[in-house]
């Protein structure tokens, strides 16, 4: 995420609201996708909590129709089972 997506033009789309199986294709589809996997002696990191985060976050952009804007960044994937970090989030509502 961030600023090595902009520079790598790494992204992909889908419409939401769209389930964890969505949300798992989507980041399979990333250039990236391998830095996820366990190389060098870092664990594997938890894409199950990463896709389930993108999979709630794309229904709660799909029933909340005042947000005009979300934001997560930086999200910390950490190693598999313990989870996901947000460290700051930004919602702008429509006016």
């Amino acid at each position: 995420g961030g600023v090595m997506t902009e520079a790598l033009k790494d992204l992909c789309y889908r419409v939401a609201p769209f389930g964890i199986d969505q949300a798992r294709a989507m980041i399979a589809d990333l250039r990236s996708a391998p830095l996820f996997g366990a190389f060098r002696g870092r664990p594997a990191l938890d894409v199950d909590a990463l896709a389930d985060a993108i999979a709630r976050v794309s229904v709660l952009a799909a029933q909340e129709d005042r947000i005009a804007e979300l934001d997560i960044n930086p999200l910390f994937v950490r190693p598999r089972g313990k989870g996901i970090a947000a460290a700051d989030a930004l919602i702008v509502t429509a006016k």
